[in-house]
């Protein structure tokens, strides 16, 4: 193993260093600062006593409130979920949405060469999805309303729409040639 110069120094060299002893007197000659005495002020402890109750009585009031907002939060949502229109949004949400994955999937495959379509399409289906956060916040604010409901389904169907449209142009001559012989046959 190899040392550096400087450990080498020390090892030829320590009892050059060690032959120092301090003087026992050193440590008087140290000045040390005096501890500060503390004066007990009641009113500052009284100040800080109120406070700590003031804060302990506002959390529990805060908690109190979200609590409340908690459990009213929690009484809508039951009211929504046994609404006949919400359940089925919510059937129709997951057909479409297991639909629409499909879909989207298959156009990839086929746009794989084309990077500048896709991401038209993903535009396209990113402003149909916009327009669904917002229905869905419609929703929300009024849950019993089924033209909401009705609409938001219909964004869905529109999604699907547009994404089977687009496939079906993107299909060679060929394969349309086979979908129709198919369609004619049954």
């Amino acid at each position: 193993m190899k040392t550096d110069q400087l450990e080498q120094f020390v090892r030829d060299h320590r009892e050059d260093f060690d032959d120092m002893i301090p003087d026992p007197g050193l440590w008087n000659q140290v000045d040390l600062p005096e501890k500060p005495t503390v004066k007990m002020n009641w009113r500052t402890i009284g100040l800080r006593v109120a406070a700590g109750v003031i804060i302990f009585i506002s959390a529990y009031y805060f908690h109190d409130f979200v609590d409340q907002r908690q459990d009213n939060r929690m009484a809508n949502n039951e009211a929504i979920f046994e609404n006949e229109a919400y359940q089925k949004l919510m059937e129709a949400e997951v057909y479409y949405t297991t639909q629409i994955d499909y879909k989207k999937d298959e156009l990839f495959k086929q746009t794989s060469a084309h990077p500048k379509l896709r991401d038209v399409i993903l535009e396209e289906l990113t402003d149909l999805d916009k327009v669904l956060a917002e229905l869905k916040a419609d929703l929300n604010d009024n849950a019993a309303n089924e033209e909401v409901v009705e609409a938001m389904i219909q964004n869905y169907r529109l999604k699907l729409r547009v994404l089977e449209e687009i496939l079906s142009q993107l299909q060679t001559p060929e394969e349309n040639e086979k979908d129709e012989a198919k369609t004619v046959a049954m």
